[in-house]
């Protein structure tokens, strides 16, 4: 290794270590945008590169700020409540279907919502509503978090990771269903029955759905956002399909739910901002900066040319290879710097071009499949278990290992071998 190699390899694993222990309780932006400044002062990164790979990427960063500012209106609005007041009603008393509606309903959610949505907003309300009818809440909230990754495989949008990732390969949706319909069909399903093999001791009995309510200020005004949601969802898809700009249109879609907030008089700014977290796009806009860094300084090149010489070796195992590596990566970076760099390994040129498609849908399976095995393999995940914290509830990372352990490996083993049926 170089020593400009050195230097690079020493500020990634370190600016990834700290965003994962987070000492003092530092935010993670923090610690990306140290290494990514680092890169620039020891050389590595020239600022004007840092800059240029920021640019390059302006529709990802519309894509998170949309659909986080999206979210944060339905919040608002009480659509998230409105599910789980959804969920208690189907369940009539029953935990069991009650744990099924959770399921089900937090599917639907990390679909079209993204897997964010899903395990951050539906994991409080959820939560709340157990503890209130007296039940064990933790099945539940695991429910919320593992259904969040297991079905976000569905859709280009029900995950940033795959926008990430497919928008680098030229995956347009019709070419991301092609190979990720199969896999995306069994990583949702054979979660949900997983969860429900694992918590079935604990989902038992029955609690008085009488007590059952839904408070919203506004019913006729959340029926409108609920509109404009499908219409959003609607929208990002036809952007996906045509290979148009898709962040572009998940900010303008977010514009107008401001916009009809605004005009009922219904947006509270404050809170807003605060549920968009804008913070999240200065943490992906620095790791673009940290892995164009990286790339500069030709640390990729090695594992690049490694998986570019499987590849060649054996073409029609190139989605369960890429697969396999990016899920190794997920749970030592965490899923969203993996995404990253494989990112500059499709744009390096050392992958045959006719196996970018291949090794675009094995690394999306990977990303997001991949971190169910450890608390610090997604960002969702860790924000989840914050979540949990604030509460008062603490999830060791062997108790979240116990359940990841029993479903992780069945998950991602079967949904390997459905990619390699739809990719071969």
């Amino acid at each position: 290794m170089t020593p400009p190699q050195v230097i690079a390899a020493v500020i990634f694993i370190g600016t990834i270590a700290a965003m994962v222990v987070r000492p003092r309780g530092t935010s993670e932006w923090v610690w990306a945008v140290t290494g990514a400044v680092l890169m620039i002062f020891a050389g590595v990164e020239p600022v004007q590169l840092a800059a240029r790979a920021i640019a390059a990427r302006y529709d990802v960063l519309l894509f998170f700020a949309g659909l986080m500012v999206i979210i944060a209106v339905a919040e608002q609005a009480g659509f998230f409540g409105w599910i789980a007041y959804r969920a208690a009603l189907t369940a009539r008393g029953s935990q069991s279907r009650l744990f099924l509606a959770v399921i089900a309903y937090g599917a639907i959610v990390a679909a079209f919502l993204t897997n964010d949505a899903a395990a951050l907003v539906m994991t409080p309300l959820i939560y709340a509503f157990a503890r209130t009818m007296r039940l064990s809440a933790m099945p539940f909230a695991f429910a919320c978090t593992f259904i969040a990754n297991g079905a976000s495989l569905a859709l280009p949008i029900s995950n940033p990771v795959n926008f990430i990732i497919a928008q680098a390969a030229g995956l347009h949706l019709f070419d991301y269903l092609r190979l990720l319909w199969l896999p995306a069909i069994v990583s949702t399903s054979l979660t949900g029955a997983m969860l429900v093999w694992v918590f079935r001791r604990d989902v038992r009995g029955r609690f008085d759905a009488s007590q059952t309510t839904v408070t919203c200020s506004n019913p006729r005004y959340r029926l409108e956002v609920t509109v404009l949601l499908a219409a959003a969802a609607a929208a990002l898809l036809g952007a996906a399909a045509l290979g148009a700009a898709v962040g572009l249109t998940a900010s303008l879609a977010a514009c107008v739910l401001i916009l009809h907030a605004l005009s009922h008089k219904e947006l509270r700014c404050r809170s807003t901002v605060r549920g968009a977290n804008p913070s999240i796009l200065v943490l992906v806009a620095a790791l673009f900066a940290l892995v164009d860094g990286l790339r500069h300084s030709g640390l990729l090149s090695a594992p690049t040319a490694g998986i570019a010489a499987l590849t060649a070796w054996r073409p029609e195992a190139t989605a369960p290879l890429a697969g396999l590596a990016s899920a190794l990566a997920a749970n030592v970076f965490n899923n969203l710097p993996t995404s990253i760099v494989i990112v500059a390994m499709l744009h390096g040129g050392q992958i045959p071009a006719a196996l970018d498609a291949r090794f675009a849908a094995g690394a999306i399976a990977g990303c997001d499949l991949g971190p169910n095995f450890t608390t610090v393999g997604s960002l969702s995940t860790m924000l989840w278990l914050a979540l949990l914290r604030k509460r008062g509830v603490q999830v060791s990372a062997l108790d979240y290992f116990k359940v990841s352990a029993i479903m992780a490996p069945v998950v991602l083993i079967a949904t390997f071998g459905a990619l390699w049926i739809t990719a071969h």
